[in-house]
């Protein structure tokens, strides 16, 4: 009999874990339930890198989940060191369902440029759950900083252009009109200082932006550095078909020899050199400018400044030289002409 009493007794205690567990899964959705809350989150909380559009606004999409187990709104807002970080996000607030997932657009303007911001999204109510996504606010492509400096080489260029004609009028003591015939243009590599420079000039621009740029740069963004490189160089490749485009041509006769003689006029001449010029000194201000974003913390940039007007100086120097002699040479050759000496001799002129 005490057995039995012993093995139903055994059997009782060996119940009570399965009617414990049992109890808990009926009372624990009711307690879940009472403390079930919202809980906003990113569903990708790597950092992202965004560029403003033509309105200067940033525009982007993110996804964001309420993981938690009830209805609830959360507010949005930009925090972090940089001035640029105080500006307002759009919308402030959102709400979502439980374990709702929504893509969300957001607009994020009058932003001072560059800056590391955060986006945080706090869970509003039982606590305040914050998720943090890293977002970084980058440069359009350019800069009043660096465009402005642009335009001045531009006004640069068209005085030196100008300069180099009135030179020439005055050393040769003669009337030299727009319509003054010379030859056709021809590249050489050891004399087309400018052009040579151009194109090493962004060669060097487009390595150091691939390389060695920050991040988050001041004054253009990386792919405006290397817009402005590429452009520039293809601006020095143009320049001398602005002359050859509208040059004349006419056939010679030189014995038993027939050749074609091209020739141009000068109101062509002066925009062409003029080009070539301005893409020798843009070349110098975007790596200039290029320059200061890598090395603007070391002492020895103090001088970076003086550096690069010196060589723009140079660069206007032998502009300007090449393009008197250019002149002064084909007008000693037309007054030979008229001596009869010569018959109709026009004279290639190097690339500056």
């Amino acid at each position: 009999m005490r057995r039995r009493e012993f093995v139903t007794l055994l059997g009782g205690a060996a119940a009570w874990p399965a009617i414990m567990l049992l109890a808990f899964a009926i009372e624990r959705p009711s307690a879940y339930a009472e403390d079930a809350k919202p809980n906003f989150v990113f569903v990708d909380g790597a950092a992202v890198t965004l560029s403003p559009d033509a309105s200067n606004a940033f525009k982007f999409d993110i996804p964001l989940k309420n993981s938690g187990g009830k209805e609830g709104k959360a507010s949005l807002k930009l925090s972090g060191k940089d001035k640029g970080c105080q500006a307002k996000v759009n919308p402030e607030a959102i709400s979502l369902s439980s374990n709702a997932i929504e893509i969300t657009h957001f607009e994020i303007t009058n932003v001072e440029l560059p800056a590391t911001c955060y986006i945080e999204l706090v869970t509003e109510g039982g606590g305040g759950n914050t998720s943090l996504k890293q977002i970084k606010l980058t440069q359009q492509y350019a800069t009043s900083t660096v465009l402005t400096p642009l335009c001045i080489c531009a006004l640069i260029s068209v005085a030196v252009a100008l300069t180099a004609w009135g030179v020439a009028w005055i050393w040769l003591k003669r009337k030299l009109c727009l319509n003054f015939k010379l030859g056709s243009p021809a590249w050489d590599f050891t004399k087309s200082w400018t052009s040579t420079t151009t194109l090493v000039g962004a060669i060097i621009s487009t390595a150091l932006t691939l390389s060695a740029l920050p991040e988050l740069p001041k004054y253009a963004s990386k792919s405006g550095y290397s817009a402005l490189a590429l452009l520039i160089s293809l601006v020095v490749i143009i320049a001398p078909f602005v002359f050859t485009a509208v040059r004349t041509g006419e056939i010679q006769e030189d014995g038993k020899t027939y050749s074609v003689v091209y020739q141009g006029c000068l109101w062509a001449f002066l925009p062409s050199c003029a080009i070539t010029l301005f893409a020798g000194l843009a070349q110098l201000v975007v790596l200039y400018f290029l320059l200061s974003e890598i090395f603007e913390g070391y002492r020895f940039w103090v001088f970076q400044f003086y550096v690069a007007a010196v060589l723009g100086l140079m660069l206007c120097g032998h502009a300007l030289y090449s393009m008197f002699l250019t002149i002064k040479l084909q007008a000693e050759v037309d007054a030979k002409r008229k001596d009869a000496t010569t018959n109709g001799t026009f004279l290639t002129w190097p690339i500056l």
